[in-house]
């Protein structure tokens, strides 16, 4: 570059070549376009269009290509940006698929719930009605022996009445007799 700037354009041109030799052997893409812009120049300069034209070209290229590579590299972004967006939404989705069924799963245990609370009810309330039932047959039948008994101790308290009427009877006819002979 010094040497071009001095017009010393047969050293510029040498430092030129080796440099781009050294720029294509390490692979520094930017370094080589920076080169061959420079050598484009030095050819231009020494009026060796032809060349400076050839050149210039394959600076465009390697420009090309870079500016290629980088759009690749921005598509290629922007498809994991999408994927990224796109998974993203799946989880999402997924999540509340997954909320969804532990809904459903909680309402489906309240419902059973909910009808072994009423199986127990029914049970607990068929129970009380037979004991009610048995209860009130026990009664009856208490009530049908109660007033068995009771109309027996009627049967067995006139017949002590009457015996002890008769002795009453017996007794004042014996009293009688003993004392009037």
């Amino acid at each position: 570059n010094a040497h071009f700037h001095q017009e010393k354009l047969a050293l510029a041109s040498r430092n030129i070549a080796l440099a781009l030799d050294i720029a294509q052997d390490s692979k520094m893409p930017k370094r080589l376009t920076e080169i061959l812009s420079l050598k484009a120049l030095i050819e231009a300069a020494q009026n060796n269009i032809k060349a400076a034209v050839r050149t210039h070209r394959r600076y465009n290229e390697l420009i090309n290509i870079e500016k290629n590579n980088q759009l690749e590299g921005q598509v290629i972004q922007y498809q994991r940006h999408q994927k990224s967006d796109s998974l993203e939404k799946e989880i999402t989705q997924l999540k509340q698929h997954k909320g969804l069924q532990k809904l459903k799963m909680e309402s489906v245990q309240q419902q059973r719930n909910f009808a072994y609370l009423a199986m127990l009810f029914i049970l607990l309330a068929s129970f009380l009605l037979y004991r009610r039932n048995v209860e009130a047959k026990l009664k009856e039948k208490l009530a049908l022996k109660v007033a068995q008994r009771t109309s027996e101790l009627e049967l067995l308290t006139q017949d002590l009445k009457q015996a002890n009427r008769v002795k009453n009877q017996f007794m004042a006819n014996m009293s009688h007799e003993i004392r009037t002979p």
